[in-house]
């Protein structure tokens, strides 16, 4: 695996149908983002989620998966592992606690997604209108919840790897 200052992610946020992912290099460099639907029903695709998976690792090359467990998509998660296995990427999970405490001061997704778009410029015109608690929330809110996923995992590997200081 190559040094931290190196490292490239996907950062997924995996939803019961849908994917939204960015791409990030070294915790500062957005590469790629956007959102994958595989809709069940009359409205079903003939690309499953692994297939749509593999591409995705294909065609970036990361070192590691990572994203946060969510209700709903258990049955999915064994199927992103094994895809990401077979490529020798890791799989990593982060908590929503974890990820929040990221974003100090950001006291609700609309927050975070406005701090991320300020972070990564490309991102600013995906960035959603503020939701009203009757409407659906936009697709393009998961890219902004990748986004902060591996925000959070750099800032993770970036705690693991400082060195303590010597005692006095």
């Amino acid at each position: 695996m190559p040094s931290f200052d190196l490292e490239r992610i996907i950062a997924v946020d995996l939803r019961p149908q849908s994917l939204g992912y960015v791409v990030l290099e070294a915790g500062d460099s957005l590469i790629d983002w956007g959102v994958k639907d595989f809709p069940g029903g009359a409205y079903s695709v003939r690309i499953p989620l692994r297939a749509k998976v593999n591409d995705l690792l294909a065609a970036c090359v990361p070192d590691a998966i990572v994203l946060r467990r969510r209700a709903g998509t258990d049955a999915m998660l064994p199927e992103l592992e094994q895809a990401a296995k077979a490529r020798g990427v890791e799989v990593s999970f982060l908590t929503r606690r974890t990820v929040k405490s990221y974003f100090p001061g950001c006291r609700n997704k609309d927050q975070i997604a406005s701090a991320i778009s300020e972070r990564f410029l490309d991102l600013r015109l995906l960035l959603p209108p503020k939701r009203k608690i009757w409407k659906k929330e936009y697709k393009r809110m998961r890219i902004f919840d990748a986004a902060a996923t591996g925000i959070a995992y750099f800032g993770e590997k970036q705690k693991q790897t400082a060195a303590p200081f010597p005692p006095s």
